[in-house]
Order: structure tokens, then C-alpha cells, then sequence
């Protein structure tokens, strides 16, 4: 599964004056990491940038924070942290409930704790909005 995004931060700021840039450069950074296989410090860039855009305005707050969240479900996955990977990805999917990528990062969570048919229904939804 890809844990990278879309979505550009150019050098707009959020209401507290700190560029929404920095947020991009920790998610890109996170993305680095993760990659490169430095999960925990994946997880710690994607939660600062997550801090970052706390008070960015609504609609790129929901579709940025979802990426961010759902970058760091995935970090926190192959870590072996599985319950913050299924928080991680229920508040992906409370933001975007119709992105499949959400129910696949909630899918894997549930599938590591076992949690077999929750996993199944999850993939399946993802499915359901993603076919291909």
C-alpha cells in the first residue's frame, strides 16, 4: 500500500501564523522515512505536521489531515502498533469516509489484531469505492 499523497501547501499560513509549508516539509520528510523504513520517525513527523494543520481551514484541514493520518496509520502498522494504526485510520475515515485507501489502512489494522471479519467488511467497503 502507498502511503504517499496529494495535496500542495505552497507557502500559505494557518490562522497561528505558522506556514502551512513547514507541514509539508514534515510530510514529505515523514514520507522519507517511512520509505526508507525509520518508521518511528515517520510517525513523529506525520504528528507534527498533523499539530501544524490543526487550525488550517476546513476543507484542506479534512483532505490534508486525512493523508497525514492515514500516512502515520501506516507507519504505525508496520511498527506493530496496531491499535493507534485502527485510531489513526477511524479518524481517516471520519474526515473521508468515501476514500478506499481509509478502509484499506483500517482493514490491515483489524487483520493484525485478528479482529477477522470487522477486516473483511473493511475491504470490502474499499472495494465497494474502489474497484480497480
Amino acid at each position: 500500500m502507498s502511503s504517499g499523497g496529494g495535496g500542495g501547501g505552497g507557502g500559505s499560513e494557518n490562522g497561528d501564523g505558522v506556514g502551512l509549508s513547514e507541514a509539508q516539509r514534515l510530510k514529505q520528510e515523514g514520507n522519507t522515512a517511512h520509505h526508507s523504513g525509520d518508521y518511528r520517525h515517520a510517525v513523529g513527523c506525520f504528528s507534527r505536521a498533523l499539530e501544524l494543520h490543526s487550525s488550517a481551514g476546513p476543507t484542506e484541514k479534512r483532505a490534508e489531515r486525512a493523508i497525514l493520518l492515514s500516512n502515520r496509520s501506516a507507519s504505525y502498522c508496520l511498527l506493530g502498533d496496531y491499535g493507534r494504526a485502527l485510531d489513526d485510520a477511524e479518524a481517516v475515515l471520519a474526515l473521508r469516509p468515501e476514500w478506499a485507501k481509509g478502509y484499506s489502512r483500517k482493514a490491515a489494522a483489524l487483520q493484525h489484531l485478528e479482529r477477522y471479519p470487522e477486516a473483511i467488511a473493511a475491504f470490502r467497503r474499499g472495494l465497494e469505492l474502489e474497484p480497480t
